[in-house]
């Protein structure tokens, strides 16, 4: 026989549980511990400002064809974040520009740097442009001595590395070497891909030639008979010794005049008549000039000779070669002399 159960225990009863099944999962998730995170979804990396603009406009400039401006962009991109991307970005344009040394030089940075470094398809991709960017190289050992040697190709300085290698594209190249005290040379070397060139150049020592000396002037015939030049004193002396000279003449003629105008006058002791007097005084006259241009013919030969015969110097002689002297005689009515014109 069932138990009877009054109904204020019955009503406690149906509270209780109910209380249990609203309020426990409230409970539960109240006093329960976080579940800890099993896993995380890959981390997004955030490109520093401006360089995925640059990037996305690099790579419509290459798919339109538009290389130079694709490489400025990518040269943006590579200032900003440089990586591996962008060095690849760099050398497929340089590619395509024909610029296959700076193309292979670029392309393997890409392939050895560690930063964005190329995965998969990227990086077998770079390694074929790089494979076909060496076949339009080739290599030229270039040995120089002295080694502190200036190389220029086409126009364009050098430097060599220690192994003296040099890449370069296929083609005919102008080498020109300069070395200080050395004399310069030039070279054509054709180059082919793929293949090694050697190029072994010696600069010969720069010899300065020194002027040559000069030729002695030959002399004419007669002036080597004359025996040695005069000096310029010696020609003024000739010149005073023929002043001289002319003045004796001189005196000579006044001299003869006045003895014949005194023959003429026959004074004797007195002259009475004005003829006899005048030609006496006359006669006085040419004496009086006779003597005193005696006496200057006189002193001009005594000087000339003195002049003439002075010993030279060495700086005479020399300065006597570009000296010239010319005597020219005058003689006129009553009066007779010379006069010594030239250079000295």
């Amino acid at each position: 026989m069932a138990s009877f159960v009054p109904p204020t225990r019955v009503r406690a009863l149906a509270s209780a549980a109910c209380f249990v099944l609203m309020c426990a999962p409230a409970a539960a998730l109240l006093f329960a511990s976080p579940a800890p995170v099993s896993a995380q979804g890959p981390k997004r990396e955030v490109s520093p400002p401006g360089y995925s603009e640059a990037i996305n406009d690099a790579v419509h400039e290459l798919e339109l064809g538009n290389f130079a401006e694709a490489r400025e962009q990518f040269r943006r991109a590579h200032a900003v974040s440089p990586n591996a991307r962008t060095l690849r970005g760099l050398g497929l344009v340089e590619f395509e520009l024909r610029n296959y040394g700076e193309s292979a030089a670029l392309l393997q940075q890409a392939l050895d740097s560690d930063a964005k470094p190329l995965e998969g398809k990227l990086r077998s991709d770079a390694e074929k442009v790089l494979q076909r960017a060496k076949g339009y190289l080739g290599e030229v050992h270039v040995a120089m001595v002295p080694e502190v040697a200036t190389v220029t190709v086409d126009g364009t300085v050098m430097e060599l590395g220690p192994s003296g290698m040099l890449v370069l594209e296929v083609g005919d190249h102008v080498f020109e070497f300069h070395a200080e005290g050395r004399l310069s040379t030039k070279q054509t070397v054709s180059v082919k891909g793929g293949e090694r060139e050697s190029l072994r150049v010696v600069l010969r020592p720069l010899v300065v030639a020194s002027a040559p000396e000069a030729a002695p002037v030959a002399k004419p015939a007669d002036e080597a008979k004359a025996g040695p030049r005069l000096t310029t004193t010696q020609y003024v002396g000739i010149g005073v010794a023929a002043l001289g000279v002319g003045s004796l003449v001189t005196s000579l003629v006044f001299g003869l005049q006045a003895k014949d105008k005194l023959d003429r006058a026959d004074c004797g002791s007195s002259c009475s008549d004005a003829r006899s007097k005048g030609l006496n005084d006359d006669a006085r006259t040419s004496g009086n000039v006779s003597t005193a241009t005696f006496v200057i013919g006189a002193a001009g030969l005594a000087g000339g000779a003195l002049l003439f015969f002075w010993p030279r110097s060495s700086q005479q002689e020399t300065k006597s070669s570009g000296a010239s002297a010319r005597l020219t005689p005058a003689l006129s009515r009553g009066f007779a002399g010379a006069s010594l014109g030239g250079t000295w």
